[in-house]
């Protein structure tokens, strides 16, 4: 799978905030960092996530959806939206995006009726919770 090619320290959000950080910096984006990223946060448990978050990779993930707008890179910019869309499922993630201004300006730039998938994945989580 995705994850087997990068090994026992993609068990870390540390792992995935140091090759954000690369990518953010560097401007190199590799979609198999954010495809490992995405299956991380799908298989991970919820302090993991805050973990995660907490270090500061839901703002590196943001910077990256920000870049990847930028540049026009289509194929990063859905696979941003996907991490951001498992990021959120959940109360924790759902409320970070929330307080999160440059967030959920950046998600509402996704929402492009010519791409039917991108404004699904954008769309879908945040109508889940109440937000308080």
């Amino acid at each position: 799978g995705i994850n087997a090619e990068y090994g026992a320290q993609e068990r870390y959000p540390e792992f995935f905030i140091q090759e954000l950080r690369k990518e953010v910096l560097e401007g190199e984006s590799s979609l198999k960092t954010l495809e490992a990223l995405r299956v991380s946060l799908q298989s991970n448990t919820i302090p993991w996530l805050k973990s995660f978050g907490a270090e500061g990779g839901l703002e590196l993930l943001l910077n990256l959806l920000q870049k990847s707008q930028d540049r026009e890179f289509g194929d990063v910019t859905h696979e941003c939206v996907k991490c951001l869309k498992v990021f959120m499922n959940n109360k924790y993630g759902l409320m970070a995006m929330m307080d999160n201004t440059k967030g959920m300006v950046l998600l509402t730039k996704c929402l492009d009726p010519r791409n039917t998938t991108m404004m699904t994945e954008v769309v879908k989580n945040p109508c889940r919770y109440e937000y308080r």
